[in-house]
């Protein structure tokens, strides 16, 4: 089941959100169910609060967007990777239990408004993960595409064993992954009277985050006094262009 979290936070000054109490838009805001405005320095005794402080992101003029994959949060700024590498390291961990003997990335795609860059994906020479660019475009967003690939690593191996489908479906749920068609075909695949042995898998990583990026993007929009918060402005830019990161695997069994 979902969880009932807000799907964004805002804290704010305290003078702020008193402000935000004696304007329409404002009182939207903060009647949204979907949303949690907090004051700051106040919250204490809320869970939520001490949480975020425990992760070093409880301050002042924040806007935290929740990850689809599993409830936790990430500043606005940061939260495309972030929420990319989670989805990439669940692949990974599922396909473990489906009993892959390796996982490897073939290619890297960068998707944004204006155009998609594509690089393949191999070891250098000291097993550092290089990527070469494969269409015309890709040039210009390679140093953004080794940055992002940095903290991926071009193979992950296994033992290899018989699938564990009781742990596959506990992840896909905890997750929130049984609706990725990819992932569901190589489930299937996998329970197969004859299991699959080599599979190439495309992954979307930020499909599912854009939605929430829309949201937020589209609330601040909506409040012009959130919009003179510089802070918050400039959360509102990362998140209004985003850019799509995919991902393709070989997965062998």
């Amino acid at each position: 089941m979902k969880s009932a979290r807000p799907r964004i936070i805002l804290i704010l000054q305290k003078e702020v959100v008193d402000e935000l109490e004696f304007k329409v838009d404002g009182e939207k805001l903060l009647s949204n169910p979907e949303i949690k405005v907090i004051s700051y320095p106040s919250g204490r005794g809320d869970p939520l609060v001490e949480e975020l402080k425990k992760k070093n992101l409880f301050h002042p003029d924040s806007l935290l967007v929740q990850s689809p994959f599993g409830g936790f949060y990430a500043l606005a700024d940061e939260a495309n990777e972030v929420f990319a590498y989670e989805k990439h390291f669940s692949f990974t961990e599922l396909c473990g239990y489906l009993g892959a003997k390796e996982v490897k990335i073939e290619e890297v795609d960068l998707q944004k408004e204006d155009r998609t860059s594509a690089f393949s994906a191999r070891l250098g020479t000291e097993g550092e993960f290089k990527l070469a660019p494969i269409n015309a475009k890709a040039e210009i967003d390679k140093e953004q595409a080794e940055k992002f690939a940095r903290k991926f690593r071009l193979r992950a191996s296994f033992e290899g064993s018989a699938p564990n489908f009781s742990e596959v479906e506990r992840l896909l749920a905890e997750k929130h992954l049984a609706g990725e068609q990819h992932i569901e075909s190589l489930v299937g695949f996998r329970k197969a009277e004859s299991p699959v042995k080599e599979l190439e898998v495309s992954l979307n990583l930020s499909k599912e985050s854009k939605r929430n990026f829309r949201f937020a993007a589209n609330l601040i929009a909506g409040v012009p006094a959130l919009l003179q918060i510089k802070a918050i402005a400039d959360y509102q830019s990362s998140i209004q262009a985003i850019t799509e990161y995919s991902l393709t695997y070989k997965v062998i069994f």
